[in-house]
């Protein structure tokens, strides 16, 4: 991980409560008004059974996909996060960085249908680490 990543990485972990607050606020315009409605229609066109919401923050896309009927797990290496996407009670969330995700294991799902990356790649090395990860987690 180069220095850049790491202050960014650094940044979530100090700000996740703020984050948390604007996302469940609707605080965020272009995200209330277009790009989150944007982002669960381009996957469920897809059609997905299972996905995998690689850095899901808060929790709100893997929510929102779970009330659609589609399961899956999300991943954040930020604990803060993870702790409050739990805390709507559900508990398939997990704490997993990029480059432990292709060891990570998953209790109700052996492969994912649809990996999903909405504003969570960091940098060069952080796609690298999920595409090595993603022939092992896609079920084709």
């Amino acid at each position: 991980m180069d220095e850049n990543e790491k202050r960014i990485l650094d940044s979530w972990q100090m700000n996740a409560k703020l984050w948390t607050q604007a996302i469940r606020n609707q605080q965020i315009e272009s995200r209330a008004i277009a790009t989150d409605a944007a982002i669960v229609k381009a996957i469920t066109q897809l059609n997905p059974k299972t996905f995998l919401d690689i850095g899901c923050g808060e929790g709100w896309l893997s929510r929102q996909l779970f009330s659609l009927g589609i399961d899956g797990w999300g991943i954040d290496f930020c604990a803060d996060l993870i702790e409050t996407a739990k805390d709507s009670g559900d508990s398939r969330f997990v704490v997993c960085s990029y480059s432990d995700l292709a060891s990570q294991r998953f209790s109700t799902i052996n492969y994912f249908s649809c990996l999903i990356c909405n504003f969570s790649i960091l940098g060069e090395c952080a796609l690298d680490e999920i595409a090595k990860a993603g022939h092992k987690l896609i079920g084709i």
